[in-house]
């Protein structure tokens, strides 16, 4: 059964804001919901291969045998007999779905129903002849609205510049809150849990761009920081927080804050803001890089490294901090790291705690909300906890 959020999100895409409907075609889909029985991928019953797993993360060895189990039941054409789950979609013309395929005759398509929050977006993906063509972001809330709508910005920017030696996706089309954007996930591209020097060479091309000194009380992100703070301290003192003994770890982070340089200039530059293995792909020696719209360019340059090494250990291997931090010092001695530290003259301590700081509180306030908490949570919250501790046992200084 279909519950009415989920159907009041299909009729963002299905239905037009408009009062010229003239027709509408109701078609056969198949679906597969989250562990919560909610919709997850749609797609159309005549779908002949599992396009919409585009959408999925494989950086595992567990995903990535889900994917070749998927493939192949729809190679041996069994997908009416295990996927039991249809639904009818009726979409009128001028709607969303109807202009998108409209402008690509001949196409098919699947959707990704997005991850539950304030931050929201519907995907389609747009295939034709077993091959995906695009992605269109639709945004279902005010705050998804500018994610997207910067990431159209970004991604124009970066396709400007002549310089910069990774692979982003082209906007195909854009209009407020929604876009059409170029698939770059090509056959046999592979994905890499380790930061590897094509990571870093990328990110030193990232750091060159927009880059300027600017002092942690002049950056826009502390008032992000200040604000999330204030929400966490303001949540009710019965509020079960999902488990997670928030006044502790609040403790810490004041306790850090101290150790922060307010008044003095940290190297800032244009940030991906979610530089994690599931964001890019590698092949033939160039890296392709999608999901911009957490991008910024004025953040402390060295955030995009420390993010990718907290999010792939915790996530994919399940480290513990100890090793989080080797792999950070390993990363720190590699040589396009050091020609980026040395260069723009990087206080690496520094850089770090900003990390915890903003990256911590952001997503706390998603944490203690989210309805049916994920066990990868407490893996997340484990090591923040033990890497803020490490901070205050080295006075502000766990990279000396």
């Amino acid at each position: 059964m279909i519950s009415a959020e989920d159907k009041r999100l299909l009729r963002v895409v299905s239905n037009p804001d408009t009062t010229l409907q003239t027709t509408s075609i109701s078609i056969t889909h198949f679906y597969l919901t989250n562990r919560d029985g909610s919709l997850r991928w749609i797609f159309p019953a005549d779908l002949r291969f599992p396009s919409f797993l585009n959408f999925y993360n494989e950086s595992n060895t567990r995903s990535r045998i889900f994917k070749i189990l998927l493939s192949i039941v729809f190679y041996l054409n069994l997908v009416s007999r295990i996927l039991l789950k249809r639904c009818f979609i009726e979409f009128s013309e001028g709607s969303i779905l109807a202009n998108i395929l409209n402008r690509n005759p001949g196409c098919s398509y699947s959707i990704f129903m997005g991850t539950a929050g304030e931050n929201r977006k519907i995907i389609i993906e747009i295939n034709c002849k077993r091959r995906t063509l695009s992605f269109v972001k639709i945004a279902v809330s005010e705050s998804a609205v500018q994610l997207v709508n910067n990431e159209c910005r970004i991604l124009s920017l970066l396709d400007a510049k002549d310089s910069i030696s990774f692979r982003v996706p082209k906007v195909l089309n854009h209009s407020s809150g929604t876009v059409e954007v170029s698939n770059i996930k090509f056959s046999g591209a592979y994905q890499s849990s380790s930061l590897l020097p094509i990571h870093l060479n990328a990110l030193n091309e990232l750091a060159s761009i927009g880059s300027s000194n600017i002092t942690y009380n002049e950056l826009p992100a502390k008032n992000s920081v200040l604000k999330a703070i204030k929400i966490l301290e303001n949540r009710p003192p019965d509020s079960k927080n999902n488990g997670i003994e928030l006044p502790r770890l609040l403790e810490k982070l004041k306790v850090i804050s101290n150790f922060l340089h307010h008044d003095s200039a940290m190297r800032c530059g244009m940030s991906h803001g979610d530089f994690t293995p599931w964001n890019m792909f590698i092949k033939e020696d160039l890296l392709y890089i999608i999901d911009w719209e957490m991008s910024s360019e004025n953040f402390p340059i060295l955030y995009d490294l420390f993010h990718y090494v907290f999010q792939a250990e915790i996530l994919l291997n399940q480290s513990n901090y100890g090793k989080i931090k080797e792999k950070i010092f390993l990363a720190l001695k590699e040589d396009l790291t050091c020609k980026m530290t040395g260069c723009f003259n990087i206080d690496i301590n520094q850089h770090f705690i900003f990390y915890l700081i903003f990256n911590i509180t952001k997503y706390l306030n998603l944490y203690v909300e989210q309805d049916v908490p994920h066990i990868q949570i407490y893996w997340l919250v484990a090591v923040w906890e033990e890497a803020l501790q490490d901070i205050i046992n080295n006075n502000g200084e766990p990279f000396k």
